[in-house]
C-alpha cells in the first residue's frame, strides 16, 4: 500500500469533494432514501465527537453540523434505538429506520450532543470504554492525534519505536493512528510507557472523556453499549483475551450501572468470526461493526456508516449510504 504523502492526501481530498458535490445533492439523496421505504433495511450512523474545532489532528464534528444532521435525519428518517428494533420490524413505516451510534464516550457528547438530542427528542446509542472512563484518558491513538495537532514541535519531542514522522500533522496523525491501532493492547501499553519515559505527558493535550457520573446520567436516556474494556483491536488478540475482556466489561457494567450490556461495538471494526460466536454465547443481542454498509432490522450483527462530513453535500452522501448498494 503506498505511503500517505502531502500530495496524494491533497488529491484524495479534492476528489472526495467532487464526489460529494455529484452524489450529495438533495435530489439524489431524496431518491436514495425513497428506495429504502417499506423495506427492512436499517441505516446506522457511527459518530464520535461533537465539538467545535479544538486543534486536535482528530477533528470533531462541529456543533452546527451536528444540528444540521439532526434536522435532515428527522425530516427523512424514523430515528429509533436498538431496543426498538423488534417492535419496529412488523411496522409499515413511511420513513426508513435509522440509528445514531456513538463510540468511545467523549465528554463533548455529554456537554454538546446531549442537549441538542434532548431538543429533538432523539435517543442514541453510546458505546463506552470502561478503562477510558476509569482513567479519564482517551484511547492511545486518539491521545497521540491530540498531541500532534496541539504541539507543533511534536516531531522533535516525540519518538515512537518503529514509526517515522514526515512532519505534516495531518499525514502523521492518520499514519500514526493506524500504526497504533494495528497492535495488541499489550504493545499499546508498552508504547504509552515508552512515551512517559521520554518525559512526555500527553494528558494536558488529550480529549476529555466522560466520567462515571456522566455515564450514569445519560444511561437513563440513551443506550449504553460496550466498546471493549481497553479499546483493543480484537483481530490482534486471542479468543481467551476476548472472553476475559467481555467478563471485565460485564463486571464493570454490573458494578457501576447495575445491568449487563447487550450491545458490543468492535473497536476499529476489527474482529474474527469466532469472536462473533462468543458474543452471542455471552448474550449480546447487537454486535456493531463499521464496514460502511447498510444493515437489516432483523439481524444481530450490524454494519454502520462512519460519519465524518464537513458540509451539507458530504453529509447527504454519507448519510444515504455512500457507495453501498
Amino acid at each position: 500500500m503506498p505511503k500517505l504523502t502531502n500530495f496524494n492526501l491533497k488529491i484524495k481530498q479534492e476528489m472526495k469533494q467532487v464526489v460529494y458535490r455529484l452524489f450529495g445533492n438533495r435530489y439524489i439523496a431524496r431518491a436514495r432514501i425513497f428506495r429504502l421505504r417499506h423495506t427492512k433495511i436499517l441505516t446506522i450512523l457511527n459518530l464520535h465527537r461533537v465539538c467545535d474545532f479544538d486543534c486536535s489532528a482528530y477533528p470533531p464534528l462541529s456543533i452546527d453540523l451536528f444540528r444540521l444532521l439532526l434536522v435532515f435525519l428527522k425530516e427523512f428518517y424514523t430515528i429509533i434505538s436498538f431496543a426498538d428494533l423488534i417492535a419496529c420490524q412488523d411496522q409499515n413505516i413511511e420513513k426508513p429506520f435509522l440509528i445514531l451510534s456513538f463510540d468511545d464516550g467523549y465528554y463533548d457528547f455529554y456537554e454538546n450532543a446531549c442537549p441538542i438530542l434532548a431538543e429533538h427528542a432523539v435517543k442514541v446509542n453510546q458505546n463506552i470504554v470502561p478503562w477510558c472512563v476509569d482513567n479519564q484518558r482517551p484511547p492511545l491513538n486518539v491521545a497521540l492525534q491530540d498531541f500532534i495537532g496541539k504541539n507543533k514541535d511534536y516531531p522533535k519531542n516525540l519518538t515512537i519505536p518503529g514509526f517515522i514522522f514526515c512532519g505534516n500533522p495531518q499525514v502523521d496523525s492518520l499514519s500514526l493512528s493506524k500504526f497504533i491501532k494495528n497492535r495488541p493492547i499489550s504493545e499499546q501499553f508498552a508504547i504509552r510507557k515508552d512515551i512517559q519515559s521520554q518525559g512526555i505527558d500527553l494528558m494536558p493535550f488529550e480529549t476529555k472523556m466522560m466520567g462515571i457520573n456522566q455515564i450514569k446520567e445519560i444511561s437513563s436516556i440513551h443506550e449504553i453499549g460496550s466498546h471493549s474494556f481497553f479499546h483493543s483491536n480484537m483481530s490482534y488478540e486471542s479468543d481467551n483475551f476476548f472472553k476475559e475482556d467481555l467478563l471485565r466489561c460485564n463486571n464493570w457494567f454490573l458494578s457501576n450501572l447495575g445491568c449487563l450490556p447487550d450491545i458490543f461495538a468492535f473497536p476499529n471494526s476489527d474482529y474474527t468470526s469466532k469472536q462473533l460466536e462468543i458474543l452471542r454465547e455471552y448474550g449480546f443481542d447487537h454486535i456493531l461493526l463499521v464496514d460502511d454498509d447498510f444493515s437489516r432490522s432483523s439481524e444481530h450483527v450490524h454494519k454502520r456508516f462512519g460519519i465524518d462530513f464537513t458540509n451539507k453535500y458530504s453529509m447527504r452522501f454519507q448519510v444515504t449510504g455512500k457507495f453501498a448498494r
